[in-house]
This record gives structure tokens, C-alpha cells and sequence, in this order.
């Protein structure tokens, strides 16, 4: 019977000659990620063009957006509900509902029931190039101004997806299977 330290000796010999290599190296010096590719790629993109790829990586996921001013958001997220079939909503009770007058047309709608559809409203200007830049963005708001800091953030960055073993892409395995982001133009 071949023990443990012989068996992992033989898993990397072969991870090793399938990398073109004679032998095992003793140590592997971590990578540096401090200058990494986060803070490089898409660096330096206009407001413009990041929307740009952002649509652009809509499109590639098959996820819909919309376009909108402020004055017609409520319009708006009513008619991609409608869109959806209609239906009851589900909305954090927060104070752009009342600011863009969208509470109006959600009270008589409210549910409690899971989705099967999600709708997210994405202020142009907060379209970042990475996670990396949004993630700096809200610690600097929130050294600025802590006590108004959100007590609530929430990334979405589509539905929800798997790829089996046979590379069959599956859509909404842990939450809403549709997916809309209204771009509000500010």
C-alpha cells in the first residue's frame, strides 16, 4: 500500500512533467498581486467607455438593460416589470424610492414571495472598472463620512450560473433566473 507522502510525491511528479519540468521544486515563491492586473486593466476608461464595456458584457451574458433619465425611472421600472409578466415586488425601502417616486407605483405591488426576476438600477456614474475601484471608492466614502455610510451594500453581477462537467452553462441555479439593470442617467 502506498502512503500519503508517496502518493503526493507521484500527484505533483506528474503535475511537473506535464509542465516540462525534471523535478519537484522545493519551494514556489508567491505571487506579488499588490500591482496586479486589477488595477491595470480597463484603467484609464472614460465614464463612457466603461458603460460601453459594461453593455458590451450584458450582451455576452444575454442580460438585459435599459437606459433612463431620472424623471422617467418609475416609468421605466414599471414597464420591464411588465415585461416580466407583472407581478409582485419585492424593494429595499430606501430613500431614492421616494426621491425618484417610484414607491407610488410599487405600494400596491409589494410581495414577499423569492424572485425569479431581479431588476437593479445602476446610477451611470457609479459603473466602475472593477471591483477593485468600487471596493476603494466605498472605503474612501465611508472614512469621509462613516455615520452616513449605508448600513447595506449589495454587488450583484448576474444571475446566477453553473457549468457542469460537459461545460452546459445553467442559468438561475441559486437565485433569479432574469436579470435587468436600468442605467440611470445622472
Amino acid at each position: 500500500m502506498m502512503s500519503n507522502t508517496q502518493k503526493r510525491q507521484d500527484f505533483f511528479h506528474n503535475i511537473c512533467t506535464a509542465l516540462g519540468r525534471t523535478e519537484i521544486p522545493e519551494h514556489v515563491t508567491p505571487l506579488d498581486l499588490s500591482a496586479g492586473p486589477q488595477h491595470k486593466i480597463m484603467a484609464g476608461l472614460s465614464n463612457a467607455e466603461l458603460v460601453e464595456a459594461f453593455k458590451t458584457e450584458c450582451n455576452n451574458l444575454a442580460i438585459k438593460f435599459r437606459e433612463t433619465e431620472k424623471e422617467d425611472l418609475a416609468d421605466t421600472l414599471m414597464a420591464v416589470i411588465r415585461e416580466y409578466g407583472g407581478g409582485k415586488i419585492i424593494y429595499p425601502k430606501v430613500k431614492e424610492i421616494t426621491d425618484f417616486h417610484i414607491d407610488r407605483v410599487f405600494e400596491e405591488n409589494q410581495g414577499k414571495e423569492l424572485p425569479l426576476t431581479h431588476i437593479a438600477v445602476l446610477r451611470r456614474s457609479t459603473i466602475m472598472p472593477r471591483m477593485t475601484q468600487t471596493m476603494a471608492a466605498l472605503a474612501g466614502r465611508y472614512h469621509e463620512d462613516p455615520e452616513n455610510f449605508p448600513s447595506l451594500l449589495v454587488h450583484i453581477s448576474g444571475p446566477s450560473s453553473t457549468v457542469d462537467i460537459e461545460l452546459v452553462r445553467v442559468v438561475g441555479v441559486h437565485g433569479p433566473i432574469n436579470v435587468t439593470y436600468i442605467i440611470l442617467n445622472d
